[in-house]
């Protein structure tokens, strides 16, 4: 089964259904103009550190992470939906920021070896399968430069159970509904996965605002 494109075609219903537009419904995430809490504090964070460099935000939606990081460092917006990546680029435009955006997967990064300063995820990795870890990895060592940093978000295992979306029992730290699989983490899953070859710098875990969804975030430093 094609897990990919069973995915891609879930996020073109999303944001084709979006059409540009953002919503003042504070839970529907698809649709916020604002970066992330935490997004800003790593914004803050590498900044700080690097004076320029080049950037990457994969699974960008409508590029409000693209955007932040565009005030400082080249930035690419990547996503597996084309309605995405047009939100994206009239997204950078009304905020008179240069970014670039492209249709295309974490699976099968676009990018040659060592492109990138600095790799964002901010709800890719959680979706997808178990069997597609490995590869994910891989391609953001890939295009990552050695010292470069990579930041992590994803569903918390501390989420209470949400029916139809967390799990019911601690026993169990993922879902699949209509194919569409969500993992809840550990930190000492994520420690275990990437220690290897990254440094982890900084995590924390924070609730969402008006939901008692959880993630876990990560700031990482490849080896």
């Amino acid at each position: 089964m094609d897990y990919e494109e069973i995915e891609r075609k879930r996020y073109e219903r999303i944001w084709k259904k979006a059409a540009g537009k953002f919503s003042e419904n504070p839970k529907d995430y698809i649709s916020n103009p604002n970066p992330s809490p935490s997004a800003l504090r790593f914004f803050l964070f590498v900044s700080g550190r690097l004076k320029t460099g080049s950037f990457l935000d994969i699974g960008c939606g409508n590029g409000r992470h693209t955007v932040l990081f565009a005030n400082h460092f080249d930035s690419v917006g990547l996503d597996i939906s084309k309605s995405a990546i047009d939100f994206a680029k009239k997204h950078a435009k009304e905020k008179t920021v240069k970014a670039n955006f492209r249709v295309g997967s974490v699976l099968k990064l676009p990018y040659e070896k060592d492109t990138f300063d600095v790799v964002m995820d901010s709800g890719c990795f959680h979706h997808l399968r178990k069997i597609q870890w490995s590869l994910y990895k891989k391609n953001i060592l890939k295009v990552l430069k050695k010292g470069g940093y990579y930041y992590l978000e994803c569903f918390s295992r501390n989420t209470p159970h949400m029916p139809g979306f967390s799990p019911r029992t601690k026993n169990r730290n993922w879902t699949l509904r209509y194919l569409h699989y969500n993992h809840f983490f550990t930190d000492e899953e994520v420690f275990k996965f990437f220690s290897k070859e990254f440094r982890i710098l900084n995590n924390f875990e924070y609730k969402k605002k008006n939901s008692p969804l959880k993630f876990k975030v990560f700031f990482m430093k490849k080896r």
